[in-house]
Formats: structure tokens, C-alpha cells, sequence
């Protein structure tokens, strides 16, 4: 039942074009969900990392997310934000990003959003 549940979610997240990715402080490891991939227009061989990922969204937005995620890691802060990629093919789309951090003894560990 329980590998059915997963299944089931992650076929869900990917017919709504739901992406998921979760960063890994200590071992500077993201990890992104097949949506993440087809939501950027990029291949399962693209290798994520925090720096990657913020560089895919348009210049004027980047410095948002990059303020956002540096709250989320220094201070605990989730995020909300309306942000716009283009993709390698050249299509523009807007994302609506919410994140969070998962701390422990008030140091951030991960991010996920």
C-alpha cells in the first residue's frame, strides 16, 4: 500500500506539473522531482545545484530568490514568491515558488519547496 501511495503521488505531482526539490545543506545535495525537470525544459541528466537553479530564472528575479533563500537558511524564513523562467526552447513562464527550511537546534539543514 505504501509504494502505491508514492506512486500515486508522484504521477499526481507530475499530471499538475507539481515540482518538488529539496536542498541538503551540509552535503550541498538537491535533489528535484521529474516536474522540476519538465517544468524548466530540461533533461533528467541536468545535474541541480542551488547556484544552477537560481541562474534559470530571469535575471530581475533572481536576486529575489536568492534573498529568499538566504533568509530561509540564516533565519528560518519561508517564501512565497511569483517568479519567471525561460526555459532553453525560449518559452517564458511564470513560477509561483513557496519554500521553506527544516531546522534543527536553530540552524537551518535543508530547504524545501
Amino acid at each position: 500500500m505504501v509504494q502505491f501511495s508514492e506512486d500515486f503521488l508522484s504521477w499526481t505531482l507530475l499530471q499538475t506539473t507539481t515540482g518538488l526539490w529539496s536542498y541538503d545543506i551540509e552535503n550541498n545535495l538537491m535533489s528535484w522531482n521529474e516536474a522540476v525537470f519538465q517544468i524548466h525544459g530540461l533533461d533528467q541528466d541536468f545535474e541541480p545545484s542551488l547556484n544552477a537553479m537560481t541562474e534559470l530564472f530571469i535575471a530581475e528575479y533572481q536576486e529575489f530568490l536568492k534573498t529568499s533563500i538566504d533568509n530561509a537558511i540564516e533565519l528560518g524564513k519561508p517564501w512565497d514568491l511569483e517568479l519567471k523562467i525561460q526555459t532553453p526552447s525560449g518559452v517564458t513562464k511564470w513560477l509561483h515558488s513557496i519554500g521553506r527550511a527544516i531546522r534543527e537546534d536553530d540552524k537551518t539543514i535543508r530547504l524545501e519547496s
